[in-house]
């Protein structure tokens, strides 16, 4: 063999391998990716998904074709309390099944698993009928102590129709778990966001009202000294705190933070918080002062944006730099 062929013969092992490592790597990455948008209980897809999917939809042409339903199953507090969570656990899971079996994904229809008993489907507002009567009565098939026995699941939704005043997936969200909260307290089934009565109308009007508020910089920053105590007394560190001044007086934040979550504001609010901190170190260290660490506190809702981390950068950079 001549010397090329030798070095060839050497070097295509060493491509294969390469070549295979590639795949494998992209194999992985992709498995990994498809695990961020699955809840691995239910094998639905999760929250991440919604708001990806929801984003997409909201900058479609044909949004306004879309509903979205928050979904609460019933009766399953006793399920558990009589046979254990293992056979709940398989029930909503079935459910979870029937759900996606529900759902026409080549119309851009798809549900998600919030967790536990909870689920989100968007659904083509035109088949709003055959989802009330799908939430009715599903049937699921579980076994107990070795006999299997039928069990009838039925469920309570919060639902509201797409249309211009949602911008973005929380908008979306908040008003279905708002209008699901609705429909537990009063008893009903199925509520829809417009059929909703004059408790859910104040409860958007306040929230429109703390969004505005947000806008126009009225809400102020507090910060809670965190003092160390052993030897001479100092400021250790300083908690920020957003307040609410209206109507000649501060806000409590448990007459307006209850609102703020339920509607996916309290996200805003919190980036609000952020943002000003971070203005007030910037002028703090432009005017010499010694800076001790300020802690921002983030809502649980925060934990469903893919991309916080990159949006609290942002925020950092912009606002301190």
């Amino acid at each position: 063999c001549s010397p090329i062929s030798l070095s060839a013969n050497r070097h295509i092992p060493l491509f294969s391998d390469s070549i295979s490592d590639c795949i494998a790597l992209a194999r992985i990455k992709e498995l990994f990716g498809n695990m961020r948008y699955i809840e691995p209980d239910s094998g639905l897809h999760n929250l991440n998904y919604y708001h990806m999917a929801m984003r997409k939809i909201l900058n479609s042409e044909d949004r306004f074709l879309f509903s979205c339903a928050f979904i609460s199953l019933k009766g399953f507090n006793q399920l558990n309390r009589f046979f254990g969570s293992d056979i709940t656990g398989k029930a909503i899971k079935m459910f979870a099944h029937k759900l996606e079996e529900f759902v026409i994904a080549d119309s851009g229809e798809f549900a998600v698993h919030v967790g536990g008993d909870n689920f989100v489907v968007v659904f083509l507002t035109s088949r709003l009928e055959s989802l009330k009567s799908f939430l009715s009565a599903v049937q699921v098939s579980l076994e107990s102590d070795g006999e299997r026995f039928s069990h009838i699941v039925s469920a309570r939704a919060g639902i509201t129709t797409i249309t211009p005043r949602h911008t973005n997936s929380n908008d979306v969200l908040g008003e279905c778990s708002i209008t699901l909260q609705i429909a537990r307290r009063t008893g009903q089934d199925f509520v829809i966001f417009s059929e909703t009565d004059s408790i859910h109308d104040n409860q958007k009007i306040i929230a429109k009202t703390i969004s505005q508020a947000i806008d126009d910089n009225k809400f102020l920053i507090y910060y809670q000294p965190v003092v160390a105590t052993e030897g001479k007394p100092a400021l250790f560190e300083a908690e920020a705190l957003a307040r609410w001044p209206r109507d000649g007086r501060i806000t409590a934040p448990d007459e307006f933070i209850e609102y703020a979550r339920t509607s996916g504001i309290v996200t805003k609010i919190d980036f609000h918080v952020l943002r000003k901190v971070c203005e007030a170190i910037r002028s703090w260290t432009a005017s010499g002062m010694n800076i001790v660490p300020v802690t921002c506190n983030f809502a649980s809702k925060n934990l469903f944006n893919s991309n916080l981390v990159s949006d609290i950068i942002d925020i950092i950079d912009i606002s301190y730099y």
